[in-house]
């Protein structure tokens, strides 16, 4: 219902229930604010948005509060409402404020003096890496508190503390960030409207504290695949703290805790910034000319002898798509081999695989944006809240609006708290638990009988297969009760629309294929893809690891998925690139490693990548890496595996690339240098082009026409370029044409199959690899944590993220370590058939009994010393989620209160 009112003289037309600063803002009348935060429900404490009602017997209103009414007359300049908010600056006059400029030119234009000399104030209290708190600057507006509670993050670190006059804001008992249960993602630290919290890089400058000296640049986050939005400010080429635009299409301005801090690494001392030679045990700075005439020789050696299948390119989901483009094409047309792969291979080939062979493509359905529209969100296989912690935002916000959450996860991870149901199975048990649902769905007719008959193939096989499943069998395999599996199944045939998100706990198996198969399965029955708000969409882990596979970084496909054995597809590579291609599909990188062991592949070209930390059964992978003949590392650091190189090569960090990456749900967006290259690094897709040309081979252009010619050779990319993307901020794909919006979600009608339909697999458990005997009997299970990522060559160069996490933990059930006599804190030895690590023992009820879970982010703890290298049949993933292990405890005491225990906790 639409209310009529006069603001400041103007008429305005408002929807009911719309408040009077939302009005208007829309009718284009600034209302200064404090308290008031978009997206917020704002406590109208500050008072500084006030205004006369001029109609009626008049009031002073809270613009922000005050909801319209039918024949309002709002005067925004009355003095009336002008002194109220001189009263309110002039709480302020005697607290320094250099760092709000914005607040600063409001006391100026009400009027309000700043004192000379500040006032004696209490010390800030300066108690963990990332944030000051000066309680001196705080107007009590509750911003922080709202954010850190239930309005966004549901942390509540920071509380509303006393009564009335003796209101305060600060941590329960007055104790340390660093004790609390804050997950520094810095939130608070946005939104705080005078300085009360900021950033401790900033506040360190001090007196050189001056905005005028600041600028901005607007890029992405290079963490995880959620691709955030970020506004790096930088005084000269330092960075001195992040912020997002609240507007920002992808986070709305939320950030985690390594988007807004984790940015250090880029000013580490041990950055590359020289190529290097291997000179006996160690290494020789030589110029780019030198060292790129010797990697050109040697690779042109080795095909020359053994032919150009004995080469292998490893690209990079950290790099660009840019980067990654020069890469493939490099492979194919300059060393004339298919043996090109990404870090894909290890986290969401077997998604690929499975989404490919059922529905025709291995990407996100729908968008994040649709979490909204979820009535149901399925999550599975995902510790989101660390892994992708703004997913997990908008999933706690679904939540909140009503959404129901079932969450399946052998542990406790935070989002369970959250869940209206956690099904806990049995590690690599995912087969079984979705076959049983199934079961439950066709036996309830809960099943959409005519979204099968109008779009889906091979339900009746998989019906067959889903009938030997119900869910007291399965209960037996998966220890999920049945009573539990009947639930989850009533809540999914009841739902109108149900999003299914996953990641690698469930793609990292020997089956991980088939347990993707078997919820595509149940998407497919439930007529769950191919709509608005539904989908099945695999949480991507890096910042282009979605963008490298888009690019043709992959063994067996070119850019945009089409098959490098298809003749009509590579004949029009082979026109734009004006040379003949391989036909045959190339290696995996977990071939290449096999190979190589074989002695099959004797050069090998790593971009960006750390496989001497992240491949699994170390000590094998690194007797592997030693028979390579040549073997060029082209990195940031000297990584674990650039240690063991021939030749370096030094390249640029997120904080110099320009270009783009594609995020988790297809969006592309750009990524824009902060400042130049330290010392002599180079942009990666510059080093290749240099290379090829030393090979023969001209590879010519800047970073946007290296997109220009790959959009110009994939349809769904045909309508971007970076000229569109810098003006719209985004476009997902497909995006076939320059007026195109880009897709949102997709297959609407048809699947991009060859019947236009999509398929059912049928699909049975098969155990694990390795499964827990008397030598043995613990499964061993590993992840990542929110304060670190990957190999940790990024994050562990960060101070304040090492701080708070600075060693690795073995989580195990109270059960398993009374067993074993192993309290919290106690030092342990974790072993498996292949390797052995010690580490300290966090006791928790996160993880079942029989079960150990350890992060991978650690060279001295490595927790890839202890997995298998058993592959995948379809996708040759590794079975990184289960091994057997046995915990053994070391003499030495127990020390259970150091960070990494208190961030865990947190």
């Amino acid at each position: 219902m639409a209310v009529r009112l006069r603001i400041d003289g103007l008429a305005v037309e408002a929807t009911e229930g719309t408040t009077v600063l939302e009005a208007a803002r829309e009718a284009g009348v600034e209302i200064p604010t404090l308290c008031h935060y978009e997206g917020l429900d704002g406590s109208g404490s500050c008072r500084l948005c006030t205004v006369w009602r001029a109609d009626g017997d008049g009031a002073v209103l809270a613009a922000c509060r005050s909801l319209v009414d039918e024949g309002m007359e709002i005067a925004t300049q009355a003095e009336t409402a002008r002194a109220v908010r001189r009263g309110v600056l002039g709480d302020l006059a005697a607290v320094d404020l250099s760092a709000v400029p914005d607040v600063l030119a409001l006391m100026a234009e009400y009027g309000v003096e700043v004192d000379a000399e500040v006032a004696e104030q209490a010390a800030p209290i300066v108690d963990n890496p990332f944030y000051v708190r000066d309680y001196e600057k705080c107007v009590l507006c509750w911003r922080c508190t709202d954010v850190c509670g239930e309005a966004v993050q549901h942390t509540f670190a920071i509380q509303p503390l006393g009564r009335g006059m003796g209101s305060a804001i600060g941590t329960f008992g007055g104790i340390g960030m660093a004790e609390s249960s804050c997950v520094f993602c810095g939130n608070c630290v946005q939104v705080c409207p005078t300085g009360a919290l900021e950033p401790r890089a900033l506040w360190e400058l001090g007196d050189a504290k001056v905005a005028t000296e600041e600028r901005m640049v607007d890029t992405t986050c290079g963490y995880c695949g959620v691709g955030c939005g970020l506004e790096v400010h930088l005084r000269g080429d330092t960075i001195t703290h992040l912020t997002s635009d609240p507007d920002g299409p992808v986070n709305g301005g939320w950030l985690c805790v390594k988007g807004r801090y984790g940015f250090e690494f880029a000013d580490a001392k041990d950055r590359l910034t020289a190529p290097l030679v291997r000179d006996g045990d160690g290494w020789k700075e030589v110029s780019w000319g030198a060292a790129l005439d010797l990697v050109a020789a040697r690779l042109g050696e080795i095909k020359t002898e053994s032919g150009a299948d004995v080469l292998g390119m490893f690209g990079s989901s950290k790099c660009l798509n840019e980067d990654n483009y020069q890469l493939q094409k490099f492979a194919r047309a300059v060393l004339g081999t298919n043996n090109v792969d990404n870090c894909a291979r290890l986290c969401h080939s077997s998604s690929v695989a499975a989404l490919g062979m059922s529905i025709g493509a291995g990407a996100f359905t729908n968008s994040l944006d649709e979490i909204a529209e979820n009535d149901l969100i399925w999550v599975t296989g995902s510790n989101t809240t660390e892994t992708h912690p703004i997913t997990a935002l908008k999933i706690k916000a679904a939540v909140r609006a009503g959404a129901k959450l079932i969450v399946a996860d052998p542990r406790r991870i935070e989002l369970t708290e959250f869940a209206d149901l956690h099904l806990q199975p049995r590690t690599g048990t995912d087969v079984p638990l979705y076959n049983a649902l199934l079961h439950c769905l066709i036996r309830d007719g809960q099943v959409d009988e005519q979204f099968i008959a109008e779009r889906v193939e091979g339900f009746e096989e998989v019906k067959a297969v889903a009938e030997r499943h119900p869910p007291e069998y399965a209960a037996e395999i998966t220890g999920v009760p049945a009573a539990s599996i009947e639930r989850a199944a009533s809540m999914l045939g009841a739902a109108p629309k149900t999003g299914f998100y996953w990641g690698l706990g469930l793609t990292e198996h020997t089956h991980g294929t088939e347990a993707c198969l078997a919820i595509v399965n149940l998407a497919l029955a439930t007529g769950n893809v191919g709509r608005r708000g539904t989908g099945l969409n695999p949480l991507r882990g890096q910042n282009n690891v979605q963008g490298t596979s888009d690019m043709g970084a992959l063994p067996n496909v070119f850019p945009g998925y089409r098959a490098v054995s298809d003749d009509a597809v590579r004949e029009l590579f082979e026109e734009m690139w004006g040379v003949e291609l391989p036909a045959e599909p190339g290696l995996t990188s977990t071939d290449m490693v096999v190979g190589a062991g074989r002695g099959q592949l004797r050069g090998l070209y790593v971009m960006g990548e750390n496989p001497l930390l992240s491949d699994p059964h170390l000590n094998h992978t690194r007797k592997v890496f030693e028979k390579i003949d040549f073997l060029v590392v082209q990195d940031i650091f000297m990584t674990e595996t650039a240690a063991v190189a021939d030749v370096v090569l030094p390249a640029t960090s997120w904080a110099e690339k320009d270009g783009t990456y594609t995020n988790t749900d297809r969006r592309v967006q750009r990524v824009r240098p902060l400042r130049a290259a330290p010392g002599q690094a180079r942009a990666d897709w510059e080093i290749l082009a240099d290379l090829a040309g030393r090979m023969g081979y001209r590879m010519e252009g800047d970073v946007a026409a290296i997109f220009a010619e790959m959009a110009g050779l994939t349809p769904d990319f045909a309508g971007m370029s970076h000229a569109r993307l810098d003006a719209v901020g985004g476009l997902r794909w497909p995006c076939p044409t320059s007026a195109h919006p880009g897709t949102e979600w997709l297959w609407g009608e048809h699947f991009p199959t060859a019947s236009g339909r999509g398929r059912m697999y049928p699909v049975d458990y098969r155990a694990e690899t390795e499964p827990p005997d008397a030598e043995y009997p613990l499964i061993f299970n590993t992840g990542r944590v929110l304060y670190h990522w990957h190999t940790g060559s990024m994050t562990r160069r960060v101070e304040g993220l090492e701080d708070l996490y600075p060693e690795a933990l073995l989580e195990i059930s109270p059960a398993d370590a009374g067993a074993l006599g192993i309290a919290r804190g106690a030092p342990v030895r974790v072993s498996s058939r292949r390797g052995e690590l010690e580490c300290r023992a966090w006791v928790t009820k996160r993880v079942s009994p029989g079960t150990v879970y350890m992060s991978w982010h650690f060279a001295e703890a490595a927790a890839n010393l202890l997995t298998i290298d058993a592959l995948d049949p379809v996708s040759r993933i590794p079975e990184y989620k289960i091994c057997a292990c046995r915990v053994e405890r070391l003499d030495g005491a127990a020390e259970p209160d150091g960070a990494s225990f208190r961030s865990a906790r947190a």
